[in-house]
């Protein structure tokens, strides 16, 4: 006979249907949180593996509802992985460790929602290209670029060409700020090309 679900993971899984905002919430570093607002889930849940690889650390993604109120929908790993929230409620059981972890990601979500941040240039770059806005190419007019041109001008055509295996297969190695921007420009790219492909 199946265990009925507990009352907070009902209240969250209503939550998670009403929910019109979807943010992700990242702890850069030690008292450095930061969280990026979506209006969708998965415009969300893009952005969070995004930051996941780039900060190697697990990004949680919350639902908010037309009150206010959020709960826990996913976490995203570094290694690509996702957990939703029925099955995190489920490995988090009804015991004391239980309720306080859940009691510190409520306040985590409390401070995300009480002072929200602004988006930087990177994490608005990188939740336009969530929302499958096609990243602005480098500008790579100064001498220093030169030798570079080249690179950015195939990457240009496979982006114009929606070719996302191509702009995977592309090995860029980012020593210096030239293959950097080049990398960055690629990355952006793949992400903005699979949400166009998902929508």
């Amino acid at each position: 006979m199946s265990q009925a679900p507990h009352p907070s993971a009902l209240r969250e899984q209503a939550i998670l249907a009403e929910a019109i905002q979807w943010r992700a919430f990242i702890q850069v570093a030690p008292g450095d949180r930061r969280s990026v607002e979506f209006a969708d889930r998965a415009g969300a849940e893009a952005h969070a593996a995004l930051a996941a690889a780039r900060l190697n650390r697990p990004i949680m993604v919350y639902g908010i509802n037309r009150e206010g109120r959020s709960a826990l929908a996913s976490v995203i790993r570094p290694n690509g992985a996702s957990e939703m929230s029925d099955a995190i409620e489920e490995k988090k059981g009804k015991g004391s460790k239980a309720r306080a972890m859940k009691a510190e990601a409520a306040k985590e979500t409390a401070k995300a929602v009480r002072a929200p941040k602004p988006p930087g240039k990177r994490a608005q770059a990188e939740a336009d290209a969530a929302a499958g806005k096609l990243p602005q190419a480098p500008d790579f007019s100064a001498e220093t670029h030169k030798r570079f041109r080249p690179r950015l001008e195939e990457l240009q055509a496979l982006i114009a060409d929606a070719d996302i295996a191509g702009l995977e297969a592309v090995k860029i190695n980012p020593v210096s700020s030239s293959p950097k921007a080049l990398a960055r420009y690629r990355d952006l790219a793949v992400i903005a090309l699979k949400a166009r492909a998902a929508a």
